[in-house]
């Protein structure tokens, strides 16, 4: 910080004359916050403004006006290991691990955070029932146990839907670990996991991700009350973050279960959560939220993840918060009803941004039953060798009598090698829009210019719809395509049948061993070396 007196101005009778200022000198009303600035001096213009000292995080840079300017940040991903497969539809009502349903990664820190994924086709059936999906490493639960549950009020329904259930593990050890899938319920919970409306099978996701703790990324992973309200901020959802750079997009990610019934039992309702920066909506490229709508005596919690962009975000501190509006007085909004929450705020850095294509955008409704394209974007994918994460958030519908509507993630109209498709089944005419992630990797894709589409198939008189956007226009449509450096990824576990994703693993375990020795070994030689001289 540099030394300088400030100017003020002080009254004596009817002049004004200028005085070297002391230290309880009002500041002039011509300065302004210095971001990031935890002790601020006086000054006389915002042209010379000086910090005594930056909040955590924050370096000063001296001048005639001090800045406080966070660093760069590294990459976000310290490794990540995923698994595409084709489900097979299991109707277990309860399970220590679903079959089929495991990661092994390796954890290269003990200081690191592992954030989790877990998309599938999740169906609770009966009256007053509940089925709960818990995300274990090693078999056991993480300190914040990551799960999440669907509840059906009566037989009526039996919805079969496309969900995620996502959070952050923290106090894994380095090493070798299993992700797994635990089911349970409650007495006479009718479950269902995996289910396809397509003999292709739709793909089931799993990515276990470590977190570099000097990456760009912000997290919060708890245990926070449910809450009723029908308006307003929810409560204990907020997560405050400091952003780097002008320049740098947000991507936001809130994982929570959600209702929306009507008040009176019959009849329309409909909620809407919207992600708020500092109490605004985001502007560029639009908001970011999620809508819900059922009608009759619909009463079905579901596991919800909302992830989006945001754009045109000044550096500095932040609060993300989530609003919640109902459409009419009819509505009865719930919120993290047997779930715990989660929130995200992920800053790439060029480089990270350098490898992400995505298109989003509000009013995409589209009533089409059949098309082969009721979405599109493209992307241009740099290198042959690496991997393709696509992920596909949007609200989906369908009504009829025992029908189904199936959304499928294309790239060039070819299918995936495990489809990225999501599949809605309705038992008794509900109009139920609701939110859907589907997401997984696709394989062999060439580098180059490729094109995505989302194709819409159904059975026979099935009434589909993509797309909903009531007022207050906060449910947005989301294609990400992500592009994963092949030396940070996990390939082999990317739409492969178990023999050959376990037997990459091993030869990544012993990989990782002989590193480990070799070090070991290194400095067991050195300091040999250093006692004999």
């Amino acid at each position: 910080m540099l030394v300088r007196a400030a100017i003020c101005y002080q009254s004596v009778n009817t002049t004004s004359a200028p005085i070297i200022a002391h230290r309880y000198c009002l500041l002039n009303t011509a300065c302004t916050a210095i971001i990031g600035c935890a002790v601020k001096e006086t000054c006389s213009t915002a042209s010379n403004q000086q910090c005594s000292k930056c909040a955590t995080g924050y370096n000063l840079v001296d001048g005639t006006a001090d800045k406080c300017v966070m660093p760069a940040g590294g990459p976000t991903q310290l490794s990540v290991a995923r698994l595409t497969l084709k489900n097979t539809g299991d109707g277990s009502d309860q399970a220590i691990s679903l079959p089929k349903h495991t990661v092994k990664f390796v954890k290269t820190s003990g200081t690191s955070s592992m954030k989790l994924t877990y998309a599938d086709n999740l169906r609770v059936y009966g009256n007053g029932k509940v089925c709960t999906w818990t995300i274990k490493i090693d078999g056991k639960d993480c300190a914040i146990p990551i799960y999440n549950s669907k509840h059906s009020a009566a037989v009526s329904d039996n919805d079969h839907t496309p969900n995620a259930i996502v959070g952050t593990c923290a106090g894994i050890a380095a090493g070798v670990h299993s992700m797994t899938i635990a089911l349970t319920r409650n007495a006479g919970a009718d479950c269902y996991t995996g289910w396809s409306a397509s003999s292709a099978r739709d793909a089931f996701f799993m990515e276990a991700e470590e977190l570099n703790p000097a990456g760009q990324i912000t997290t919060v992973m708890r245990k926070v009350k449910a809450d009723g309200r029908d308006s307003g901020v929810v409560t204990g959802r907020s997560l405050k973050l400091d952003k780097r750079s002008d320049t740098s997009q947000l991507r936001l990610t809130w994982a929570t279960n959600l209702r929306v019934r009507a008040h009176n039992n019959r009849g329309g309702a409909i909620c809407n959560w919207e992600l708020q920066i500092d109490g605004k909506s985001c502007v560029k490229p639009s908001k970011i939220g999620v809508s819900m709508h059922s009608q009759n005596d619909d009463n079905d919690h579901i596991p919800a993840e909302v992830v989006g962009w945001c754009q045109g975000i000044a550096r500095g501190p932040h609060t993300i918060t989530v609003l919640v509006v109902r459409g009419n007085s009819n509505s009865d909004c719930y919120t993290g009803w047997s779930s715990n929450d989660y929130m995200e705020v992920w800053e790439p850095t060029p480089a990270e941004q350098s490898m992400i294509a995505y298109m989003q955008r509000v009013g995409t409704d589209n009533a089409s039953d059949s098309a082969s394209s009721v979405l599109t974007t493209s992307f241009t994918k740099k290198s042959s060798a690496s991997s393709v994460r696509i992920l596909y958030y949007d609200n989906l519908r369908v009504i009829g009598s025992s029908k189904w509507c199936r959304w499928e993630v294309k790239v060039d109209d070819k299918s995936c090698a495990a489809p990225l498709a999501g599949s809605l089944y309705t038992l008794s005419g509900d109009n139920d829009h609701y939110p859907a992630t589907i997401v997984g990797e696709c394989p062999d894709v060439a580098a180059g210019k490729h094109s995505i589409n989302v194709a819409v198939t159904r059975a026979s008189g099935a009434d589909c719809h993509t797309g909903w956007t009531p007022t207050p226009r906060v449910m947005h449509a989301l294609i990400e395509i992500q592009e994963t450096s092949a030396a940070i990824s996990n390939l082999c576990s990317s739409n492969k049948q178990p023999g050959p994703f376990f037997a990459c693993i091993v030869l990544r375990v012993d990989f990782f061993i002989f590193l480990k020795k070799f070090h070991q070994l290194f400095t067991t030689s050195i300091n040999f070396l250093r006692e004999v001289k």
